[in-house]
């Protein structure tokens, strides 16, 4: 058992049995949102989000999330929460997160995900509140065993579909179990920020990266995919994401570099956000920037691990307009896709080769080109964004 894991169980632990000891005595008009994920989950759950000012008419809504990450700016230009609180990593900075908010009350505490972690649980038990809910969760992050105890710590669960349902979708039920029953999950929307000088003109964006090392397809392959786009679309490429190791591989790899240029490891949160809305399309395997792109109206082509298929993508929404801005996932027709199971954290093994995932490297270039220029040979479309 890792440190940081040991430290959540006692934390929660602790906090599960003093909770009778600290009950909220007066109303606050306040709600938390407890949403502790990457910037892709996060994007995704904006669509939900928007419904929280009329499920809790004259409320302040607070959101909680990690300093890792830190996705605070892009919170607050939504509009959609009234502070946002930066909880932070490392397990000496955890506990004083956990005693900073211990002093905090709410009057409902809401754990957003659908994938708990005790992590999350901690802040939703630090506060003095009165009402605790949270969807039912999948066992991604816990075991059985944890999920009935995290289960007993709130007030309310929610059902919501299995790991197997699109995201957007579950996120939707989950707010209409809180009261919106008119509630429809749609394709959430990225406000803008000023565009980052120095674009072409006119380019393709590719995000060669992931957070998960075992998503990552071969940079080889993004090279050799990239040479048959820019000679046949002849608009340079440029290159997005923070892993700037990966880049270089690329433009190594690449038999005509001089058409791609790379800004990895150049763009803040915002910029990055930019450059994917200005882009005519975007290649990735990296899950946030597949995200990122349906919400500012961009094309997309998703290298998509086989594991969590139809969780993330391919893309429902529960309105019919939306179908022109799904991105386009390609993954291996493996009889285990949609197995459920991450092989990094609960899955099998053997499933990864060399670091990659077996069904990650299964992608050949031809279905990834193939892909781009069914995606791209469409009508052009307005984004109206």
């Amino acid at each position: 058992m890792g440190a940081s894991n040991l430290l959540n169980k006692i934390l929660f632990c602790f906090l599960a049995k003093s909770r009778r000891f600290r009950p909220l005595k007066q109303e606050t008009d306040t709600v938390l949102l407890v949403h502790f994920a990457h910037i892709g989950d996060f994007v995704v759950w904006l669509d939900s989000a928007r419904a929280y000012r009329a499920l809790y008419p004259g409320k302040r809504i607070v959101l909680l999330c990690r300093r890792f990450k830190n996705i605070s700016e892009l919170a607050m230009r939504t509009g959609f929460f009234d502070e946002v609180l930066l909880v932070d990593d490392g397990w000496k900075r955890r506990i004083r997160s956990v005693l900073r908010m211990m002093g905090k009350r709410y009057d409902i505490v809401i754990n957003t995900r659908l994938s708990r972690e005790l992590q999350s649980d901690i802040f939703v038990l630090a506060p003095r509140s009165r009402e605790r809910i949270a969807p039912s969760s999948d066992q991604t992050l816990l075991s059985e065993e944890w999920c009935r105890r995290s289960d007993a710590a709130y007030t309310r669960i929610i059902p919501c579909d299995g790991i197997r349902t699109m995201e957007l979708i579950r996120n939707a039920q989950f707010i209409r179990g809180q009261g919106d029953d008119t509630f429809r999950a749609g394709l959430p929307v990225l406000p803008r920020a000023a565009e980052p000088k120095g674009l072409p003109k006119d380019f393709f964006a590719v995000c060669p990266g992931a957070n998960n090392r075992a998503n990552r397809w071969p940079p080889e392959r993004f090279a050799a995919v990239i040479d048959v786009l820019t000679a046949e679309f002849k608009i340079p490429c440029v290159l997005v994401g923070q892993e700037e190791s990966i880049g270089q591989r690329v433009l190594q790899a690449s038999v005509d570099p001089k058409h791609i240029l790379t800004w990895m490891g150049r763009t803040m949160q915002s910029e990055y956000v930019e450059v994917i809305r200005a882009a005519a399309f975007l290649l990735t395997n990296d899950t946030s920037a597949g995200h990122i792109a349906p919400a500012v109206r961009t094309p997309a082509v998703v290298i998509q691990p086989g594991w969590n298929y139809g969780r993330f993508f391919p893309y429902k929404t529960e309105r019919a307009e939306d179908r022109e801005w799904f991105p386009h996932s390609v993954s291996a027709s493996m009889l285990c896709r949609g197995c459920g199971k991450d092989p990094t954290v609960n899955g099998n093994p053997v499933c990864i080769e060399q670091g990659v995932m077996r069904c990650v490297l299964e992608i050949g270039t031809h279905c990834v080109c193939d892909a781009v220029r069914a995606l791209v040979h469409l009508p052009e479309r307005d984004k109206g964004l």
